[in-house]
């Protein structure tokens, strides 16, 4: 126990880190400071997980320009607009009108053209935020940010009753070995949870989710599409039933956190406040992140991004060497998932001369 005590002193004193330019006075500079997650983050955390996804629609929208499917539907639309509006809607309004020979026709057609381009434009961004965006969102505050102590910290509150209080004391989960002494929950270290704050509002956050065999799926209850919902109440007209309830299915459930091998972790939740964004903060907290993925013995540190994602994309490939394991194509209007990975060792090799400088301990008491 003495042991295990010393090595949390240790690393809790790293966590109430500062950036060296702090040290230097200027009214200016943001006072940092990256620390394990406290509940008394809850709120800011979820507020920053919505708006630095918010703030991803207009990524969304430039990643369905650059499919190829959204161009055929668009040019396939506005052909039959301009084969179809002339002739079955001009002409019976004007039928005096001589479509062939009028000089109205290309007016119309431009304003087709400008019509449709910002229906279509328009159709994109409403898809990607109302549906796409809004569902990430969802998917998070309702899984592992509902409760981020939980999931990668691995507490659990010692009332017996977690639901009459949810802010009385927790202690990480443990299991008992047939020796008696207490170890952690799947024999090794789990995850964590930082947040970084500049001048003591929280400006960025990331996630260290623990190695598991079975994968965090969406708790949400699955509710079936409306025209799935009707063929289904058809379908129990003449005892068939068409579509497996989604309640009940485990296997359609969107995937929260994927499951990793042991000694290994997932880096999920990353964010960083819009008006932070490109100061090096990214960098800080990966720096976090796999410098305690060596202090607790973890050999591989994973990454999943999407679509939206690419800067993220840029710094976790450029910046710090992570290695495309897998590219995932979602539908066909340019939605994808990649999975990276980042070896400890390897990573610690190459920054060892910047990881040794990159956190300033703080001289106030660590949490």
């Amino acid at each position: 126990m003495a042991k295990k005590k010393s090595t949390n002193t240790s690393s809790s004193a790293n966590e109430s880190a500062t950036s060296k330019n702090d040290a230097q006075p200027n009214s200016s500079t943001p006072k940092l400071m990256l620390r394990t997650y406290r509940p008394t983050d809850f709120e800011a955390v979820r507020q920053l997980y919505i708006e630095t996804l918010f703030a991803l629609v207009p990524e969304g929208v430039r990643r369905k320009l650059w499919s190829v499917m959204t161009w055929v539907i668009w040019f396939v639309v506005y052909t039959l607009l301009l084969k179809v509006v002339p002739k079955h809607v001009i002409q019976p309004l004007f039928p005096s009108l001589d479509i062939e020979n009028s000089n109205w026709i290309p007016v119309l057609k431009v304003m087709l053209t400008f019509g449709w381009a910002v229906a279509g434009f328009s159709a994109m961004f409403i898809v990607t935020e109302r549906f796409e965006i809004t569902e990430k969102v969802q998917q998070g505050l309702l899984n592992d940010l509902n409760d981020p102590e939980s999931v990668y910290l691995q507490y659990e509150p010692l009332d017996e009753n977690p639901s009459i209080n949810k802010d009385k004391v927790r202690q990480r989960k443990s299991a008992t070995t047939n020796d008696g002494d207490s170890t952690d929950v799947d024999d090794h270290i789990p995850g964590h949870f930082w947040v970084l704050l500049a001048n003591d509002e929280v400006c960025g956050m990331m996630g260290l989710a623990p190695a598991s065999k079975q994968p965090l799926l969406d708790s949400r209850p699955q509710v079936l599409p409306i025209w799935k919902q009707v063929v289904q109440s058809i379908g129990r007209c003449f005892f068939i039933s068409l579509f497996e309830s989604s309640s009940t299915s485990s296997s359609n459930r969107p995937v929260i956190i994927p499951s990793q091998p042991q000694h290994t972790a997932t880096i999920v939740r990353w964010a960083v406040a819009n008006e932070y964004q490109q100061c090096g903060l990214s960098s800080l907290l990966i720096h976090r992140a796999l410098t305690w993925a060596k202090e607790n013995g973890l050999t591989d540190v994973y990454a999943t991004t999407n679509e939206v994602e690419m800067a993220a994309e840029q710094i976790l490939q450029k910046r710090h060497g992570f290695d495309l394991v897998k590219k995932q194509k979602i539908g066909w209007f340019g939605r994808y998932e990649c999975t990276w990975v980042c070896h400890v060792d390897d990573w610690i090799e190459q920054n060892k001369n910047h990881v040794n400088s990159k956190f300033k301990p703080s001289n106030s008491s660590s949490t």
